[in-house]
């Protein structure tokens, strides 16, 4: 008997996270456990300033743990890789202040698999220079090579490739000198394929693991155009894809054409051609594709073949795409950025997932029309130098960076299912031998998609109840714990929350308890601290009184005093 079984694709979907402030995503990479890591930044959670947010999501966008990681000044993470022994090496930006200068500098952090931070620091050129790490590529000798960007005074601007072990140890660093634009790619993780742009011109060299010159080429057309490549890109033939842009004016660049060139292996030219539809915008990412073919985004998102014919264009109503990474299931693709309309509002990072064909779920309203054509270019190959590097020191300094678990909500915006969401992220009790256990504590849960949402809730855990176990949608739940009987260690309780027709049912809540033993509580009392007035101010009349106060049950409560006044009853 012959059967054929069609296997439907993965559903498509869109969703944005965010807290209500300015919330954006850089970056996703995949995880060896066939989920995401989202990278990017949040106002949402501090005090003001920029704070780096980093969220590992599942492979349908469920929040698996949120981290946020901040200075006194703007943090912001750029690109992830995943370390061979767990955990993620992050590159990106940090604010600090050198010889009263504030500045932007390069940082580079490692945190676990849970997102705690392992190791923090900056790498810095000169205090008269702003730097960034925007890329981080794996090299064949088990180290990172960090794309960082520079810019000082007199238009002196171009990259430093930094090169550090698994522990964020500098191995070397590397300058242009005299050169704008550079781009670059770690080909086969042994060579390194380096792009210059420039009038009418792109320089292209090819050097070793130590950025020891091996080959190069230089092409020109003769135009008053400024070549700007953004991206370069490993073929699946042992070619290479450059992809970018020209503008008339390089002070100040206006790109509609998105420049795409194919070379052979030997670095020549194999095909050339440009994409317009009279959108203004830059090459934000791209990424290649399993059939040889080039996926990229520059305030539209096209696929070309191998050959440069356009497979599909697509345009999204208020998203603004920063990163590509294709799907793990292998039947599609996850694009994330931000939008200013969507979710809690103001700026949120977001993410959609398509199909093969870059198309959404139907009832998701986003698509816009879009329609490019297709010019040949004509560089062509003449003698010249290639890009010239030297050697450069960098200070090299850690960095004390707080971190948090911040309450991101996730909205489903498409496909119109309810949406489980549960604020806090995570409940924690205590108890000890003598009775004492923290009291009940509340959750919220609400739904964040549309439509009507029904649910109930089961606890995996005897100790660990919640009421009400029924209800639609939202509404507070309270949570008590039980811990009679049981020995001192610490326990963790899920709560599973399931309703019909919701995206994201059965959801897991989890729960923790730990239970101290006898005497513990009289052995480790609370402990806190006034933040305003501070110690050893004088003070009169009415004034506000800041601080905190922790306690591994409960505090019950604080208390403020002062001495009597002689006119007091």
């Amino acid at each position: 008997i012959l059967g054929i079984i069609f296997m439907p694709l993965k559903a498509q979907w869109a969703m944005t996270y965010g807290g209500g402030d300015k919330d954006e995503a850089f970056s996703i990479i995949s995880t060896s456990d066939n989920g995401y890591l989202l990278l990017g930044t949040t106002t949402s959670f501090g005090p003001g300033d920029y704070d780096a947010l980093v969220l590992k999501i599942s492979a349908s966008g469920e929040l698996e743990w949120q981290k946020i990681y901040r200075t006194s000044g703007d943090d912001k993470i750029f690109d992830a890789v995943e370390l061979p022994g767990g955990g993620y090496l992050l590159a990106g930006e940090t604010e600090v202040t050198f010889n009263t200068i504030d500045k932007r500098t390069i940082l580079l952090m490692i945190v676990s698999e849970e997102g705690e931070l392992i190791t923090s620091k900056t790498f810095s050129l000169s205090t008269n220079y702003q730097e960034a790490a925007l890329r981080i590529q794996t090299t064949s000798d088990g180290h990172y090579l960090l794309q960082c960007l520079y810019s000082g005074p007199m238009l002196n601007n171009g990259f430093i490739y930094i090169k550090v072990d698994g522990n964020g140890n500098l191995k070397w660093a590397r300058q242009t000198v005299n050169a704008r634009g550079i781009a670059g790619v770690v080909a086969g993780g042994d060579k390194f394929l380096l792009v210059e742009g420039g009038q009418g011109s792109l320089n292209v060299g090819l050097y070793d693991s130590s950025l020891n010159y091996l080959d190069h080429q230089k092409f020109s057309d003769g135009s008053a155009h400024y070549y700007d490549i953004k991206y370069v890109l490993d073929s699946n033939d042992g070619g290479y894809y450059l992809v970018g842009g020209f503008s008339s004016d390089e002070l100040t660049p206006s790109y509609t054409d998105v420049v795409v060139i194919k070379l052979k292996s030997d670095l020549e030219i194999l095909w050339q051609k440009t994409y317009s539809a009279n959108i203004e915008g830059y090459v934000k990412t791209a990424i290649t594709t399993d059939d040889g073919g080039l996926l990229f985004d520059y305030e539209a998102l096209l696929k070309i073949d191998s050959s440069g014919a356009i497979d599909w264009e697509r345009k999204y109503d208020d998203f603004y795409i920063a990163a590509l990474v294709p799907a793990v299931e292998g039947d599609g693709y996850l694009a994330v950025g931000k939008t200013n309309s969507r979710g809690e509002g103001n700026r949120e990072a977001m993410l959609i997932r398509l199909n093969l064909n870059g198309e959404l779920d139907p009832s998701c309203n986003l698509e816009e029309s879009i329609n490019h054509t297709t010019t040949d270019l004509s560089l062509v190959q003449i003698n010249d130098t290639p890009p010239n590097w030297e050697e450069v020191t960098l200070t090299e300094s850690s960095i004390s960076m707080a971190t948090g678990v911040p309450e991101v909500v996730t909205h489903l915006i498409c496909p119109c299912q309810s949406y489980i969401y549960l604020s806090p992220f995570q409940r924690v009790f205590g108890a000890d031998g003598s009775g004492r256990v923290t009291d009940p504590q509340q959750i919220l849960i609400r739904n964040t998609g549309c439509g009507q949402m029904n649910w109930n809730i089961d606890s995996n855990a005897t100790w660990l109840s919640v009421s009400p176990e029924s209800g639609t949608d939202a509404q507070y739940l309270t949570l008590s714990v039980d811990p009679t009987g049981m020995s001192p260690g610490e326990y963790t309780g899920l709560l599973t929350i399931a309703a019909a027709n919701t995206f994201n049912s059965p959801k897991s809540y989890s729960v923790k308890l730990k239970i101290y033993g006898s005497g513990y509580v009289e052995e480790n009392p609370p402990f806190g601290s006034f933040d305003t007035p501070a110690d050893g101010s004088t003070v009169s009349g009415n004034i506000p009184v800041t601080g905190w106060a922790l306690d591994d049950i409960q505090v019950n409560k604080v208390i403020i005093k002062r001495s009597p006044h002689p006119d007091d009853p």
